[in-house]
C-alpha cells in the first residue's frame, strides 16, 4: 500500500503500531515522571518489538527499566536498568512497586494478588495480544505468490514470510511478501537463512547461541536456538524467569488487549 503522502504515511504508520501493541494506553510498572518527558512522537504504551515506526533514532522511555528506539524503521526494546524499587507497604504476599504494578514470574502470582485470573505476566509490562489486527500489504500462502508484485518482478527475490501475531488473514491468507534472505546477516540474533527464510539457528551446544540485549537463548530439544527455558530466575544469569523463559525484563501483571 502506497501512501499518497507524507502526512498519510505518518497517520498510517501510527495506527500500526497502536494495533500492534494492542491498543492500550496504560503503561504498568512505570514512572510517570518519566513517561512525561518522552518526545510527542512517543507510543504511550511499550511498544512490541519489532513492529513499524517512522520517526528514525527517537527513544521513549518506559518507566525505571524500560526503554525503545526507532531503528531502520523498526521498535527495538531494551532494559534500561533494574526494576523499580519494591513497596514495602504491600500485605497481599505479591511484590509489587512502588506505583502498584505486581512483579511476577507466572500467571498464578497474578490471579493470587489480585483474586481472579484476568491478568497475565509479561515480560517488562508489555501489554500482551492485539486488541485489533490489520491485514497483510501483500498477502500469500507461498512463495510463487511473491515472485511478482503488481504484475511485475520485484527488485529483488521475495518470499512468503509470517504475517506476525497481529495480523488478519486477507482472502485466507495471513502471510506477507518480504524480501528472501541472502546470509545469517540479513537475520535477527540466533538465526540462519535457508531458501531465503530466516529460521532458527541450527546448533548442538549452548554456546553456539548468543545472548543478547533482549534475550537469553539456548540450543533446545530441537537443536535450533531458542529462548532459554528456566524454572526461576537463578537459571537466568541475572535475568529474569517470566512464565518459564529467560528475559532480561521482570515480569508485570497486565490486562488483555483492549
Amino acid at each position: 500500500m502506497r501512501p499518497i503522502a507524507l502526512g498519510g504515511m505518518l497517520v498510517w504508520v501510527g495506527l500500526l503500531v497502536a494495533a500492534c501493541s494492542g491498543g492500550s494506553a496504560v503503561v504498568f510498572g512505570s514512572d510517570a515522571g518519566a513517561d512525561a518527558a518522552n518526545p510527542p512522537d512517543c507510543p504511550t504504551a511499550f511498544p512490541t518489538l519489532g513492529t513499524r515506526c517512522a520517526s528514525e533514532g527517537l527513544r521513549c522511555s518506559y518507566g525505571c527499566n524500560g526503554g525503545a528506539q526507532c531503528d531502520t524503521g523498526a521498535w527495538a526494546t531494551t532494559p534500561m536498568g533494574p526494576p523499580c524499587a519494591t513497596d514495602s507497604g504491600a500485605n497481599d504476599g505479591s511484590r509489587r512497586l512502588a506505583d502498584g504494578a505486581i512483579v511476577c514470574g507466572t500467571e498464578s502470582e497474578c490471579a493470587s494478588a489480585t483474586g481472579g485470573s484476568f491478568l497475565s505476566c509479561s515480560p517488562g509490562g508489555r501489554v500482551t495480544g492485539c486488541g485489533i489486527c490489520f491485514a497483510p500489504q501483500n498477502p500469500c500462502s507461498t512463495d510463487s505468490e511473491c515472485l511478482t508484485l503488481d504484475g511485475a518482478a520485484p527488485p529483488k527475490p521475495m518470499v512468503c514470510g509470517p504475517g506476525g501475531p497481529c495480523v488478519c488473514p486477507a482472502g485466507g491468507k495471513s502471510g506477507s511478501c518480504i524480501p528472501a534472505c541472502v546470509s545469517a546477516n540479513d537475520c535477527g540474533p540466533n538465526l540462519a537463512c535457508a531458501a531465503g527464510h530466516c529460521v532458527a539457528k541450527p546448533c548442538t551446544t549452548n554456546g553456539e547461541c548468543s545472548n543478547t540485549s533482549t534475550g537469553d537463548y539456548a540450543c533446545g530439544a530441537s537443536h535450533t536456538c531458542g529462548p532459554k527455558a528456566c524454572a526461576s530466575d537463578a537459571d537466568c544469569g541475572g535475568h529474569y524467569c517470566v512464565d518459564k523463559l529467560c528475559y532480561p525484563q521482570a515480569g508485570i501483571c497486565v490486562p488483555p488487549a483492549a
